[in-house]
């Protein structure tokens, strides 16, 4: 539903339509999806009061509709062209949500270290992979609980965004030589290692 809204709001592969992407947003906000909740924020400020009414009636057929299945095959034909679906926004309500997320305040870990790995983009890859579009804000919430709950410091933690064979290589060693950045910075016996990759 939240890619269904992503397309209308950017034209990718439907025609743009702000009515429509408000009513995805709007139905999968529903269960209580922050991210879908603030993407349906960011939509409202480009329509008028008028538009906004004729969407929140469009979220309420529409649901009924999909609770008799009836829009289960255009939803699998969607599915099924993943590569085809736009990221920016969706990312950008994921960012707002992952601001507002606290963790309890731990104590201090100055010798532990993490390595936070965010793979998002595969699209650049050209192999027909679909982008992981919440994978970045994954990321940043994993580094703000490394941080507030586990005490690791802002200048212990390594984060990779799209991280290639050579920088995880350079980051984790290899079978060859094991001897990369992680390595160098773990003291034997103190430090606790945590890697998250996603």
């Amino acid at each position: 539903q939240l890619y269904l809204c992503g397309m209308y709001l950017e034209g990718k592969g439907v025609i743009k339509d702000n009515v429509r992407a408000y009513m995805w947003a709007n139905i999968s906000s529903s269960d209580g999806n922050k991210v879908a909740i603030e993407l349906r924020n960011l939509t409202e400020k480009n329509m008028p009061p008028a538009l906004i009414v004729e969407a929140q009636r469009l979220s309420r057929e529409t649901e009924k509709k999909i609770r008799r299945n009836i829009l289960a095959r255009e939803r699998t034909q969607i599915s099924e062209n993943p590569t085809k679906l736009p990221s920016k926004l969706v990312e950008q309500a994921a960012k707002i949500v992952t601001s507002k997320i606290q963790f309890p305040k731990g104590p201090v870990r100055p010798d532990d270290i993490a390595v936070i790995i965010g793979n998002s983009n595969y699209k650049k890859l050209g192999k027909d992979i679909p982008n992981v579009i919440p994978a970045y804000s994954d990321a940043e919430n994993m580094k703000h609980y490394f941080t507030q709950a586990l005490g690791v410091r802002e200048g212990n933690i390594i984060h990779l965004r799209d991280a290639t064979k050579a920088q995880l290589t350079s980051i984790l060693g290899s079978n060859e030589d094991h001897r990369g950045k992680l390595f160098n910075w773990t003291k034997p016996n103190v430090s606790k290692i945590y890697v998250y990759y996603v």
